[in-house]
């Protein structure tokens, strides 16, 4: 019976060495391999320059964000033709809000439809997208993301981004 006795003590270690082992493990995997997220809201502001009304119909908003083994995440959007006569001197509005890896913002892509137009001078006239944008407009940026809920601004420059 001495053998026993003195055998259960050393079980018993190793049952407890395995146990804590295995929880610490679970800890490291667990707990340090979640991802935070964030929140984000984009808003759309603008400056229509010379022309009375610049209206610009945005049907989706992309995000590409710099994280491993993330593509593109689609934001909900307030699909709307946004006049950004309407949308300067401090005026915004919120174009798209969604949960995205907390990260950098890499690219943004805005999906256009065709409701685009500029009225000058009291006439209308279409606006006709590159044929290289057909797929969205893209903006190239690093934008840290920061905490829960975070805010990108889209400034549009008219006066900058048509030509005739």
């Amino acid at each position: 019976m001495k053998k026993i006795k003195s055998i259960l003590p050393f079980i018993m270690k190793q049952l407890y060495t395995i146990a804590l082992t295995g929880m610490a493990y679970l800890l490291i995997v667990t707990g340090c391999k979640q991802e935070q997220n964030c929140t984000l809201n984009v808003h759309l502001t603008g400056d229509p320059g010379d022309f009375q009304e610049v209206n610009v119909e945005i049907k989706e908003v992309w995000v590409k964000v710099f994280k491993e083994n993330t593509g593109w995440f689609l934001l909900k959007t307030n699909k709307h033709v946004y006049n950004l006569a309407r949308l300067q001197q401090g005026k915004d509005t919120i174009l798209a809000t969604g949960v995205v890896p907390q990260s950098e913002i890499k690219e943004i892509r805005l999906v256009l439809g065709e409701k685009n137009s500029v009225r000058t001078k009291g006439s209308n006239y279409p606006l006709s997208i590159a044929r290289e944008a057909e797929a969205g407009l893209r903006i190239q940026t690093r934008v840290p993301l920061v905490g829960a809920q975070d805010r990108l601004t889209i400034d549009f420059d008219a006066a900058a981004s048509i030509s005739e």
